[in-house]
């Protein structure tokens, strides 16, 4: 049996393995099926395990084609692992492959290697959708403030309608006062067509209105400037249509729609959360799904004293994504449901702050959820609010 480390890189990848004589050995192996199978081929024994530590999908399907058996590790486990046979704190890509190789030929590693992580095709939609609503409020952050150097009563009068079409296409015909009174007929007809409405009749003064923001001799480069911040917001707008599109379509095939996707304010984005969260194995348990999102705390014991007054905090172990959805799950249900508002409100009355309510809220939804998935029965609110007054429930007794 051959036991290699194999730390992984961007371009060349660090492995450290066993010679014939015993000794560790270390070389550089290319992210490449062929530089990875060239290496395999000229060890002498064609039994290989390889230990990696996990957050590379490539570099480990790589050594599995080639006909390695992998371990993926741990990556915090691996570096507490390092930390412990090492008296210095510094950690290279040769020191971490060596140490992988310690990993990987103890048993005990071996056997707490390879947990189960599901890829979940709604957190890549998620992700897509954040990142797509990132890329929409810096464009539209960065042309409103550059209406308000270059063409500030233009800018005033679009600040709140940035991202509509009408709007954007206004700043193209006039993105400085300067380009609106050079206009020519078919550009005035184009701009009357755009601004006809009453609501918006006001938008044709302030789109020749000139403040003297903009010199004549650098209009044409401030208008092209512009014009180009306009493009980048549209084609941000069109990639954000079809991140939430996806992310809708994935929704609409969730086994949980049809369990709790009619609940007003439970849109694509919280019900992929809660599909991501229920679809795991700590989802099985009653708080595992508040464990996940975020909203189930963590009490924290330390002596006599501890145990007598132990402190509460929020968990911080959990996907950021997740305690995002969570956060906007609790503002939702808060918004449109009654048992959820009358616990907010009962929670305010006690002095809780606004998130420390929503984690809550989120919290007793989440026990809601196990109940619902492992009966298979669609939420009732009536029923679950009935439950509520029989169990005594303070704030549940006035609805």
């Amino acid at each position: 049996m051959k036991w290699i480390g194999a730390d992984w890189d961007s371009v060349k990848c660090v492995v450290a393995y066993e010679d014939s004589k015993g000794g560790t050995r270390k070389a550089q192996v290319k992210r490449h099926p062929d530089a990875v199978a060239e290496f395999l081929g000229k060890l002498e024994d064609k039994k290989v395990t390889v230990g990696i530590e996990d957050g590379d999908r490539l570099w480990q399907r790589l050594w599995k084609n080639a006909g390695a058996k992998v371990f993926v590790f741990d990556g915090k486990k691996a570096r507490r692992f390092s930390e412990s046979l090492h008296a210095s704190g510094a950690r290279d890509d040769r020191r971490a492959a060596k140490d992988l190789l310690e990993m990987v030929k103890s048993k005990p590693h071996r056997a707490r290697a390879n947990t189960p992580r599901k890829v979940h095709q709604m957190t890549m939609l998620q992700m897509d959708v954040e990142i797509a609503t990132k890329k929409v409020v810096e464009h539209a952050g960065r042309l409103v403030s550059l209406l308000k150097q270059y063409h500030p009563a233009l800018g005033i009068a679009l600040q709140k309608r940035m991202r509509n079409e009408y709007a954007l296409r206004i700043i193209e015909l006039c993105p400085t006062a300067i380009s609106c009174q050079k206009l020519g007929k078919a550009g005035n007809e184009e701009l009357a067509t755009l601004t006809r409405s009453s609501r918006t009749a006001y938008l044709r003064k302030a789109a020749g209105e000139d403040w003297g923001a903009v010199l004549v001799k650098e209009e044409a480069a401030v208008a092209g400037f512009l014009r180009a911040e306009v493009g980048s917001l549209r084609h941000a707008l069109l990639r954000k249509r079809a991140a939430d599109k996806a992310l809708a379509d994935a929704a609409q095939q969730s086994p949980l729609q049809p369990l709790v996707g009619d609940i007003k304010g439970i849109g694509p984005y919280v019900l992929a959360a809660l599909t991501i969260a229920a679809d795991t194995d700590e989802g099985a348990h009653r708080d595992g799904i508040a464990v996940l999102l975020g909203a189930a705390p963590v009490t924290r014991r330390s002596g006599k004293i501890g145990d007598a007054s132990p402190s509460v905090s929020m968990r911080r172990a959990c996907s950021s994504t997740l305690q995002k959805s969570a956060h906007i799950l609790g503002m939702q249900l808060v918004k449109h449901v009654s048992f959820a508002r009358a616990q907010y409100d009962y929670l305010r009355a006690r002095g809780k702050r606004a998130a420390d309510a929503f984690r809550r809220i989120v919290r007793s939804f989440s026990r809601v959820l196990h109940a619902v998935v492992r009966d298979g029965k669609p939420f009732d609110e009536e029923l679950y609010i009935a439950s509520l007054k029989q169990r005594g429930v303070v704030w549940a007794q006035a609805l």
